[in-house]
């Protein structure tokens, strides 16, 4: 799928009048992703330190920072994994991955592989209909739109969100506010990399 971003005007956000409240109510239900972090993570929040072992015995725990290596599929084809960008890494209980991913580690040691299925609910939520608006073509920024087009653009405070074209009418287009990846059953293989 190609990935257009473009920086919409906060006109455009005042014409979908897409409520705060519908963002808020998805992010409890599945914590955010960077932009930058691989797709069930988000920014990790510093570096492991350098020099350290996993001791024998050493289960993920909360409090103790994880390296993992992964592959995520949905509907049996793969759509991230950490090959390129090596392991992620983060905090276990500060919800910085999705909830039904950092649960299902809880308790594994250096060197478990385990595939691990996430329901929606506990991913990026179920599609939640009040996240789809339509917005006037012409406040649409200019080049052929198609569906399944992402775009980015900023909330009323300044904070960047992502939108899909769902459907494209003649003079209006329907753009889904839900995490492309809402509604989704999300299939990981992961093996712990360290446990610090």
């Amino acid at each position: 799928m190609k990935v257009l971003f473009v920086a919409l005007s906060l006109v455009i956000l005042v014409a979908i009048a897409v409520s705060p409240a519908v963002f808020g109510e998805q992010a409890k239900a599945a914590p955010a992703v960077a932009a930058t972090a691989p797709v069930g993570a988000v920014a990790a929040p510093a570096a492991l330190p350098a020099n350290t072992a996993s001791g024998a015995g050493v289960v993920i725990a909360a409090g103790k920072q994880i390296k993992i290596d992964y592959s995520l599929s949905v509907n049996g084809q793969l759509i991230d994994s950490s090959e390129q960008g090596g392991p992620i890494h983060f905090e276990q209980g500060k919800h910085q991955v999705i909830p039904g991913l950092e649960r299902q580690l809880e308790g594994l040691k250096v060197g478990d592989e385990r595939e691990i299925t996430v329901k929606p609910e506990e991913g990026y939520g179920p599609v939640n209909p009040k996240a789809f608006a339509e917005v006037q073509r012409s406040k649409m920024p200019k080049g052929d739109l198609k569906i399944g087009m992402q775009m980015q653009t900023t909330d009323k405070n300044g904070q960047p969100v992502s939108a899909t074209v769902s459907e494209i009418k003649k003079d209006k287009i329907i753009m889904n506010f839900n995490h492309p990846l809402a509604g989704k059953e999300l299939h990981f293989k992961i093996k712990v990399v360290e446990i610090v």
